[in-house]
């Protein structure tokens, strides 16, 4: 393994890192990173580099450092659900799919009124799911009738019923 930094001697780039952790929860809980983080608040930092790349992640750093290097494809996966933390007993490398499957798992997706476009709250749309259907009328003037009680549109109502989107409310419908 080949650790350098460009900036720093060694010794001082990995003693200037370990300065941005909070270790105080101890061996057991979680380390976050109390330096700059991105957007998600995953840790950043700007003075590592692994053969011959700059590695910004500080969870991928901690990896790198305690654990061992990861696979250029692979991400680190946080035990914890928590991005700041670079605890390496709560790290672990793992795919794109892993992390989606973890993510959908543990109730961390956004969906349903969490999702960033949501207009509906949960229960508007487990009234929309269950609403009584109309025989006597066509499938468009059903959707179209049940959105205006709800005030949204047909095809967001289509949507709902034929399990396109709000999926998750089938689930707590039918108790699978």
């Amino acid at each position: 393994m080949i650790i350098l930094s460009k900036r720093l001697p060694v010794f001082e780039m990995l003693l200037d890192y370990d300065s941005y952790i909070d270790k105080s929860a101890g061996e057991l809980g979680c380390w976050p990173w109390i330096g700059t983080t991105d957007k998600d608040g995953y840790g950043r930092y700007r003075k590592f580099y692994y053969d011959g790349r700059e590695v910004t992640g500080c969870s991928r750093i901690s990896h790198i450092l305690h654990i061992g290097p990861i696979l250029e494809d692979l991400r680190v996966l946080h035990s914890c659900d928590n991005p700041p933390c670079v605890n390496p007993r709560h790290l672990s490398a793992g795919t794109h799919v892993e992390n989606m499957k973890q993510m959908k798992e543990r109730g961390r997706s956004l969906r349903g009124a969490r999702g960033t476009g949501a207009k509906l709250t949960e229960e508007q749309a487990i009234a929309i799911y269950i609403h009584p259907w109309n025989d006597n009328l066509c499938n468009r003037e059903n959707y179209t009738l049940i959105a205006g009680k709800f005030n949204t549109t047909a095809g967001t109502v289509y949507h709902i019923r034929e399990r396109k989107t709000w999926k998750h409310i089938h689930e707590l419908q039918t108790g699978s």
